[in-house]
């Protein structure tokens, strides 16, 4: 849930997967990355794409901050 417009924000099994990873990566999307590829046992450029997506997608609904 987002603390500025209390609006709730849902998302499937694998953004979950790449939220849980980034987390406990500190987030580093690296080794997020190799985290949930490992875990699934996919591409690792398939999680990067679809990791910078979700990471462009919150940040954009200001859920979440990058550092530069």
């Amino acid at each position: 849930m987002s603390e500025r417009t209390g609006k709730m924000h849902l998302g499937n099994s694998t953004t979950s997967a790449m939220w849980s990873a980034l987390v406990d990566h500190d987030g580093e999307t690296e080794r997020a990355v190799a985290a949930v590829a490992a875990f699934y046992g996919v591409d690792p450029d398939e999680v990067k794409t679809d990791l910078e997506h979700l990471v462009g997608e919150l940040t954009q609904i200001q859920l979440v901050r990058t550092k530069p």
